[in-house]
């Protein structure tokens, strides 16, 4: 059975105790609030094909610096495995 927001918020607020604050009450709905996610990865997720490690992480491809393939030069494996 799916519990529908309705449950979830007055299980909540019925978990208090009788005492409990306006902000303490606040606090326990927004706890329920789903939490926010970028407009890219929902599209990712809508996508019905899996998404590999390259399309999470297009966003911050070629944003640090460093070199661009260790791969390349023969003197970043010096001491490689010693």
């Amino acid at each position: 059975m799916e519990t529908t927001l309705k449950h979830q918020v007055l299980t909540q607020i019925t978990a208090l105790p009788d005492s409990a604050n306006f902000e303490e009450i606040l606090h326990a709905l927004r706890a329920l609030r789903p939490k926010r996610t970028s407009a890219r990865s929902q599209k990712l997720r809508k996508q019905k094909k899996p998404v590999s490690c390259l399309d999470l992480a297009k966003p911050v491809i070629g944003v640090f610096n460093g070199p661009e393939d260790l791969s390349t030069n023969n003197a970043y494996f010096e001491g490689f495995g010693e």
